[in-house]
């Protein structure tokens, strides 16, 4: 099965790539269309964003407190203490870095961290200080 476009824009995301300048490195656009022609790589692909699916939704929960929600009512929030909200953190890592072996391409950035984009190194094809975490 093919991938979804939106499927192809979470997995660019998961990996750290932005979704513009997709010419600079067409490793991971062509790998995207061969695993995603593969049935099996495909749906370990597709298990793996529900997976990171989830850990972004329980973050969520986190920026209440941050947004400067005094009260809800009739709303269930779970909130997580800091070492709860890096596990998951460090549990979405894990996620991001088997995605990265499937595909076959080094981590370019890191979508549960702070530092936003990791420049343009994934496109001169230098590996990402990033992929050894995980």
């Amino acid at each position: 099965m093919a991938f979804t476009t939106a499927q192809l824009a979470q997995i660019r995301s998961y990996l750290g790539y932005p979704s513009v300048w997709l010419f600079l490195d067409p490793r991971l656009e062509g790998t995207m269309q061969v695993v995603g022609n593969d049935p099996d790589a495909s749906g370990i692909t597709v298990t793996i964003l529900g997976n990171l699916a989830e850990i972004d939704a329980a973050l969520m929960g986190t920026a209440v407190p941050s947004a400067g929600v005094h009260a809800l009512s009739g709303v269930d929030v779970e909130l997580f203490e800091g070492k709860q909200k890096q596990e998951l953190c460090d549990h979405g890592r894990m996620w991001c870095s088997r995605l990265s072996s499937l595909f076959g391409v080094p981590l370019a950035g890191d979508v549960y961290g702070r530092g936003g984009s990791g420049g343009f190194g994934w496109a001169k094809g230098q590996r990402s200080t990033l992929a050894g975490l995980g």
